[in-house]
C-alpha cells in the first residue's frame, strides 16, 4: 500500500474493483435512496423500457442503487423481468 491508501496489485482490474467497492461502502443510505428514486423515474420513462415486453434488471445489494421499485413497476405493467442468476459462494 502506498501513502494514498491504494493497494497496487499485478491485476489492474482487481485494483479498480477494490476502489469501487470501497467507494460504494461509503455511500449513505439517504444518498442511495434518493439516487434510487431518481434513477427509477428515469428508467421507467425511457421509450425503450415502455415499449419492451421483456426488461433485464439486476437485483441490488444493500449498498447499490435499489431496483425494487423498477422491478415492481415493470411487473405491474405486465412486462417480463429477466434477472441474472445469483448464488452465494
Amino acid at each position: 500500500m502506498n501513502t494514498s491508501g491504494i493497494h497496487f496489485t499485478k491485476n489492474p482490474k482487481e485494483a479498480a474493483r477494490g476502489l469501487a467497492r470501497r467507494a460504494i461502502q461509503k455511500l449513505s443510505a439517504e444518498w442511495i435512496a434518493e439516487a434510487s428514486e431518481q434513477i427509477a423515474a428515469r428508467v421507467l420513462a425511457l421509450p425503450a423500457v415502455c415499449d419492451a415486453a421483456t426488461v433485464g434488471c439486476y437485483l441490488a445489494t444493500p449498498h447499490e442503487v435499489q431496483t425494487r421499485r423498477i422491478v415492481a413497476a415493470l411487473l405491474q405493467a405486465g412486462k417480463r423481468v429477466a434477472v441474472p442468476a445469483w448464488h452465494r459462494t
